[in-house]
Formats: C-alpha cells, structure tokens, sequence
C-alpha cells in the first residue's frame, strides 16, 4: 500500500459513525466479545478510548475486563499520562483484589511505562523489573522495551541498545514480527543518536517493513516513521522526511497518538527552518508546545521549548532564544536524565546569550549549574 493510499484510507475512515465504529471493537453478544485495539483491528478512530472507558466495567468476564480496561490504560498514555496512571491503580486494585498475578503483572508493565514519561525513572524500573517475573514469556519484548527506554533517558545508550537486541532475539524466537519490528526501531533510534545515520536508517527501514507485513497502524508503526524522517533529515533528504512526518501526523491525528504527533512537530520545527519556512516552523514549535502540554510529559515540553529556542537563534531573535531555552532546561529540573537533549540546550542557550553580546550571564548561568 502507498503512502498516499495510507493516508486516504484514514482519512475517510475519519468520518465513519462511531456506532459503527464501536461495534468493530467490542460486542458483548459475539464469541470474540473485545478485538483488541491495535491487535486484532485498526478500524476506529480516536473516539476508541471513550468506547473503552465505557464497556469495561459491562464485562462479565474477568479476563476480557482486565483487557479493556489495561488497553485503555496503556493507551491514554498517550494523551493525558495523569489519566492513564489513574485507570492502571484501578486495574492493579481490581487484579490484587482477585489474586490474578498474571493480569497484575500486565498492569505494572503499563505502570512502568507511565512512570517513565513522568519522568521517574527509578520507579519505572522497579515495577518493570517487578512485572517481569509474572507475566508469560509472551509477555516480554513489552517489558524489555520499557526497560530499554528506561535506560535510554537515563544516557546508558549501551545498555539500551543490549535490551533492544535481546526483544529482537525474543521476538525472533516468538514468531512476534510486532516485537522485532519495536527493537529495530529502537536500534535505529539509537543509532540516531549517536550520529550514526546511515545504519540507523538501515535499521528502521527494516523496522517498517515488518510494521507493514503485520498491517496494523499502531503506536509504535507511527513512531517508526518519524524515526524514519529523523534518519532522512540527518542525511539532508529534505523531501523524504516531509514524507514521512506528513504521514505519522495523519495516523498520529486519526488515533490521538499526541506523544508522537509532539515527537514529529518538534522535528518539523528544524525540517521547515532548514527550508527557510520559518512561518511554518514557528506554528510547528507551537503544535509541539500544545501536545506537549496536553500530555503534561515534562520531557516532551522541555524538547518543544528548546526546538522554538534553536529556530530563534536561526532567526536571530535572540532574547526570545534565551527566554524559551531558559524554559526548557527549567522544566528538566535538577534529576533529568537525558543529557543528550539537556546537552543541547545549554549550547544553544550559549549561542542566543553570545548573538545577544551577553557572554557572562551565560557564564555565571553554567557555574550556577555545576555548583
């Protein structure tokens, strides 16, 4: 399927009613009474998590209600991660309550996927660790990859990158195409990072085609093709990554993906300055400040402000760059773990400070720091 089909399909699928719509994930009259949302089917739009919120506690049955109600759990993390905390105490209380280990060892890998983007990392990895021993071992790439995001916000790359390669060697032995597909995009990720670009997009485009072997638009196939325009935008291939970045946003729009659809306008901001479009990357910087707000995820809005900080260094506008960098690294706070980002944000506040011919704020600012 093209891309451009991709899209079209989505955004027809965009209007269908949303009684049809619900009637495609859960009946309670069928045999197959929940098709699980971005396992059995994609057909829905971002009204799905309101049909979730409404039909589990309709269950009967313990297991399918632990699905729903996990489903939606894990995926309001991606809108609102307060939210998505709140209805992953419930699943944890009702699974404790009814001593099923194994359903409150799926709750805690949502748990640990939400501390993470609450920024508490420590947390995190605890109840990852905790859940590991009582789940099923299809269960594992999912804590695996957590666990490999942990340690990528914590800047061990090496220890990310030897978690990634054990989900893919999991997700080979599985038969899982959706696991290896998440580790070579997590490579990839990584690879980026490291300035690597060529073998990161080596490794990503290997990544989507076992995203599109499996047919399914999920969470992490839109991640992927944002990973697959950072690659393009690293190798000066302009139009490929606008390619790829128009594509995420429509599947991130269609599901209410607003971690990714933040992640892709960040990127935006730099690809359409780049291109001299400093309209379009300026409204770009406040998408990103919007969806970043909307999922109350410190590091994403710390990401946003110090994409609008660079973009107004380019544009000269340097007390506005010193104000929104500023923001940035306040909103990472004195325990944020991704130097790759913190990094970057205190050189470009050098940058704005020397364009404004203000060398020893920047000074005094930096000895503030390291003391």
């Amino acid at each position: 399927m093209s891309r451009f089909f991709a899209v079209l399909v989505i955004f027809i699928c965009s209007f269908l009613s949303p009684k049809i719509l619900q009637a495609q994930i859960i009946d309670f009259e069928s045999e197959n009474s929940y098709k699980r949302v971005f396992v059995d089917t994609d057909n829905f739009g971002s009204s799905y998590l309101d049909i979730l919120e409404k039909s589990y506690p309709l269950s009967k049955i313990d297991t399918i209600q632990f699905n729903i109600l996990n489903d939606l759990a894990y995926y309001w993390h991606t809108r609102n991660l307060s939210k998505a905390l709140n209805f992953t105490k419930e699943g944890l209380q009702i699974t404790r309550k009814k001593k099923d280990t194994l359903w409150e060892g799926r709750f805690q890998i949502t748990q640990g996927a939400i501390l993470l983007r609450m920024e508490k990392l420590d947390s995190a990895r605890f109840v990852l660790e905790s859940a590991m021993k009582k789940v099923l071992k299809k269960d594992l790439p999912l804590v695996y990859t957590q666990l490999g995001y942990v340690y990528e916000r914590q800047g061990k790359l090496d220890k990310a990158a030897d978690i990634a390669m054990e989900t893919l060697l999991l997700g080979d032995e599985l038969k899982d195409k959706r696991a290896m597909a998440v580790a070579f995009s997590d490579l990839s990720n990584l690879f980026w990072k490291q300035s690597r670009y060529e073998k990161a997009l080596e490794f990503v485009l290997k990544a989507l085609v076992l995203f599109e072997e499996r047919g399914i638009n999920d969470l992490d196939y839109d991640f992927t093709l944002y990973v697959v325009g950072n690659c393009y935008l690293a190798l000066d291939k302009h139009e490929e990554a606008l390619n790829y970045y128009e594509h995420s946003i429509a599947i991130g729009e269609r599901y209410g993906f607003f971690n990714n659809l933040c992640d892709v306008y960040i990127s935006m901001v730099y690809l359409k300055a780049y291109l001299n479009d400093f309209d379009a990357a300026d409204l770009a910087g406040e998408n990103a400040v919007k969806y970043g707000q909307l999922l109350d995820n410190n590091f994403m809005l710390m990401r946003s402000w110090l994409s609008i900080g660079k973009l107004q260094n380019l544009q000269g506008k340097y007390i506005s760059a010193i104000e929104s960098l500023e923001r940035s690294i306040e909103i990472a706070t004195d325990d944020f773990g991704d130097d790759f980002y913190l990094s970057q944000a205190y050189e470009a506040l050098g940058k704005a400070y020397a364009g404004n011919h203000n060398y020893r704020q920047h000074i005094r600012r930096m000895q503030s720091t390291i003391n």
